[in-house]
Parts: structure tokens; C-alpha cells; sequence
């Protein structure tokens, strides 16, 4: 009998013995992953651009957690965490295991993603991921002969940067430019930037090689300051060298324009040399910049935003040919901004408008943020130029449908205006003010309004009322 209640004390024991090392480890293994001790932090990065229509390669996914004495361990994406896709306005979906490699990321732009610890969902990281639209670009020697690879242009990188032409010219010529879709395209210089939104050939153009002759050519600093040697005994062909001149306070260099021009030149441009030639050099506001094609659907500025206010920059988003510049109070004043994008759209056709001579309808607005504070200049290309006797002016719509006009120049091309605020825009082509007279021009006016009224007057008085004739006023002044 004695026997029997020690062994049933010892199973007792030992019963409570194996409870408790169940529950320390149960409690063990929703703080603890591998060799770490208990988990206070998580960091996640997903480290490649995912082609849209792709799904998630979870090989280039890295998740890591940290413990409360710093020491770090990768977690597996697959087994150790739980997903969750974060949408614009804030909201979460969840992402059931099994399926996140089959997430299909159908558009071009920025998606976030939250994710939780299995074992302990109170610890949560997130990470983005950039999908983009993959175009291949390729070479057309265009009479010339040699071969150039294609090269791969995601949407992401926001231009691209074309090449040095490795082409071989025809006999007698040599390489002028690239022309960008067809030979007619757009024409751009070696190392300029062209916005790509489709696969696209890009051609060789050719020209005869001039005669041989020599001129100088001098490079001005045009506000900036410092000097560049002037480049003398040119033979024809001249490459633009890289800008050594500083930039006036505020801005950076944007090109060179040849004396008598208004086309921009990039560096590595080669210019025909036919005269002694003066070269300025141009500059621009020094901003943070970013690129998009007009039809891209996620046009993300958030990274951007917070870029420009640590450098206490302007933030410039191109948006096709068009931009939108936020001057840095405007930047400060932005709210939220992890969501934050830009919505631009130009309709050209079908205008719904009152608005007379209406060319464009232009839609801005901004999601997932606003700016309360300084002004925002908004370029917008003129497609046409106006006719004879009219000018470029933009209108915005009020909430009450009211067509209110803003202050509008027209430089290099554009329509050139500022707001405060974002609407729908409506750029027309409208007869310009009358012009105003000197005061010289009004004086001699009116003394030729008064001389025409004097002697009408006087005619009057001596023809009609005096029944004179011109024999009487000719014997009236020999008397005199």
C-alpha cells in the first residue's frame, strides 16, 4: 500500500514536471525563432522590380528579426509570417497562406505590404514592392551597317538614356542624331533622356560630312559663374564637353543653347560648326525630380516628397511632356504622404467645355495627400502654336462651374501658369488684349481729331452757311 502512494506521488510529479516544460515552451515558441531570444522588432525588403503581369519570386523577399539585446535572424517568408496587401485609402486585405507567390501584380506602380509574425502578430514590418512595365528598345541602323543589342527599359527608371551610336555610318556621312519610333520621330542627341511607354525603335540619322574649315567656338557662363577655355580651330564637327561653369545660387545646369537658338543641348551633343560659334550654358532650379508616362495609372510621389523636404528642394513631376513644380513651402506643407500619388489626365478631343477656342482639358488632383501652403507652377506643352492675334490663356473650374482665368505665359512652347490649388483646367486660345498706346501716340491722335474737326468746321461755316467759293477764301489770304 505504501509503495503504491510513493509511486503514485513520483507520477504526480513528474506529470507536473512535463506540464510545466510543455507550457514554458509553448511560451518559449511564440517569442522565440531559432537561436534569438525574444523577438521586439521585424524589418522586411523585397529587393527587385517585378515585371507587371508577374507574381512575387519569395527568393528575393528578406525578412529579419531582432531581439531586445540587437541580435538578428532571417525569417522564412514562406512559413513564418502572415501577409496582408495595403490599399490607398488604408485598409488591409489579408493574403491566405499558399497563395501569396501566386499574387498576380497586374499594373505598373508601388503596392505595400504589411506582415505579421505568426507566433506573435503583435510584431509587424512593412515592405513595397515596384511593379513596372517592361518595353524592349532596339537599334535601327537605317542605311548604316553593324548591329547594336536591344536593351530592356522598365517603367520604373522614369526615362531612358540613349546611347552612344555604335552604328557604322554610310560612306560620306556621319552620325547626326537618334529619331525615336520612326525616322520622322522626335529627334534626340546621344545621352539626352525620352520617355518610353511602349516597345520602340530607335534609328540612326545620318548627314553628308560637311567641309572641312576652322572657327572657334566660346562657351558663356550666362549668369553662372567660373570659365571654360574657348575651343579653337573647330573642324566642322564639335561634341559638347561636360559644363564646368557653377551654377548660379539655387540651380543646376540643364544644357547649352548655341547663340541665336532656343534648342536645348545636352552634353555629348555634336553641332555642326559652319562660323565662329558662342555657346551659353542654361540652368534650372535645382529640384527633386521624377518621371511619368501620361498613361501610367500609379503615378507614386510619396519617396519623393520626403526626399525633397530633407533637402529643402522643390519637387518637379513630369508627367509625359507636361510638369507640375511644388515650390518648398508647398513640399513642407504636405499631410500624410506614405499613399501619397498624383492623378494627371489631358483630354484633346471631345471637350466638354463652354470655354471658347478650348484646346486641352487638363484633370490634377492628389490622392492620399494634400499641401496647404505655398504654389505649385503647372507647364503644359502647346500642341499648336495660337493664330495670329491670339495668346494661350487656362481657365480653372470652380465648384460652382464658374470658368475663373489665371495668369498665363507662354515660354518655350508651353503654357506656363500657377495654382494653389488643384481643378480641372482648361487651356484655350483666345484673342489677346488690345494693345496699349504711348502717350505720344494718344497726343498726336487727338491733335489730328482736332485739326480734322477744326477745318470740317470751318468748311461748313465758308461753303454751306457764307455760300463762298474757293476764288473768295484764295482772295481772302492774298489780302491777308
Amino acid at each position: 500500500m505504501q509503495t503504491r502512494k510513493i509511486a503514485s506521488i513520483i507520477t504526480i510529479f513528474v506529470a507536473s514536471l512535463a506540464l510545466l516544460f510543455c507550457g514554458f515552451m509553448f511560451e518559449r515558441t511564440s517569442k522565440v525563432v531559432f537561436g534569438i531570444g525574444e523577438i521586439v522588432s521585424m524589418s522586411a525588403n523585397y529587393e527587385e522590380v517585378v515585371i507587371a503581369g508577374a507574381t512575387l519570386d519569395m527568393s528575393k523577399l528578406h525578412i529579419e528579426a531582432t531581439d531586445g539585446s540587437e541580435q538578428t535572424e532571417a525569417l522564412d517568408p514562406t512559413q513564418d509570417v502572415e501577409y496582408h496587401y495595403v490599399r490607398n485609402d488604408g485598409t488591409t486585405e489579408q493574403i491566405i497562406d499558399g497563395n501569396f507567390v501566386n499574387y498576380n501584380f497586374g499594373y505598373p506602380g508601388k503596392y505595400k505590404f504589411l506582415i505579421k509574425l505568426k507566433t506573435n502578430t503583435t510584431i509587424t514590418a512593412e515592405f513595397w514592392v515596384t511593379v513596372a512595365n517592361r518595353y524592349t528598345i532596339s537599334f535601327d541602323a537605317n542605311g548604316g551597317t553593324g548591329e547594336m543589342e536591344n536593351a530592356i527599359f522598365l517603367s520604373s527608371d522614369g526615362a531612358y538614356t540613349l546611347p552612344d551610336n555604335e552604328f557604322t555610318a554610310p560612306e560620306g556621312q556621319l552620325f547626326k542624331c537618334w529619331a525615336v519610333g520612326s525616322t520622322d520621330g522626335m529627334k534626340k542627341s546621344a545621352l539626352d533622356q525620352v520617355s518610353i511607354g511602349q516597345n520602340t525603335t530607335i534609328y540612326a540619322i545620318w548627314k553628308d560630312i560637311p567641309h572641312q574649315t576652322e572657327f572657334s567656338v566660346e562657351f558663356d557662363a550666362n549668369g553662372g559663374t567660373g570659365e571654360m577655355a574657348t575651343e579653337e580651330n573647330v573642324m566642322s564637327e564639335f561634341v559638347l564637353p561636360q559644363c564646368t561653369f557653377t551654377a548660379p545660387e539655387g540651380q543646376v545646369f540643364y544644357g547649352y543653347k548655341l547663340e541665336g537658338s532656343d534648342e536645348l543641348l545636352g552634353v555629348g551633343s555634336e553641332i555642326l560648326v559652319t562660323e565662329n560659334t558662342k555657346v551659353y550654358a542654361e540652368w534650372k532650379d535645382d529640384c527633386v525630380e521624377v518621371h511619368y508616362d501620361l498613361d501610367e495609372p500609379n503615378k507614386q510621389i510619396a519617396g519623393k516628397i520626403v526626399e525633397a523636404k530633407n533637402n529643402q528642394k522643390p519637387l518637379r513631376v513630369y508627367v509625359g511632356t507636361c510638369f507640375v513644380e511644388f515650390d518648398v513651402d508647398a513640399v513642407n506643407s504636405f499631410a500624410e504622404t506614405d499613399n501619397a500619388a498624383i492623378l494627371f489626365e489631358v483630354l484633346e478631343e471631345n471637350l466638354n467645355t463652354k470655354i471658347s477656342g478650348a484646346q486641352k482639358i487638363i484633370n490634377i488632383s492628389l490622392s492620399g495627400t494634400s499641401f496647404s501652403a505655398g504654389e505649385v507652377e503647372v507647364c503644359i506643352p502647346l500642341t499648336t502654336q495660337p493664330a495670329r492675334k491670339q495668346v494661350a490663356k487656362v481657365f480653372y473650374i470652380d465648384e460652382s462651374g464658374y470658368a475663373v482665368p489665371l495668369e498665363t505665359v507662354e515660354k518655350d512652347g508651353c503654357a506656363v501658369f500657377t495654382t494653389n490649388h488643384f481643378s480641372e483646367f482648361v487651356l484655350a486660345y483666345q484673342r489677346g488684349p488690345l494693345a496699349v498706346l504711348s502717350p505720344w501716340v494718344i497726343v498726336l491722335i487727338t491733335i489730328g481729331v482736332l485739326l480734322v474737326v477744326g477745318i470740317s468746321g470751318f468748311a461748313i461755316y465758308w461753303f454751306g452757311i457764307k455760300k463762298n467759293s474757293f476764288r473768295d477764301l484764295k482772295y481772302m489770304f492774298k489780302r491777308r
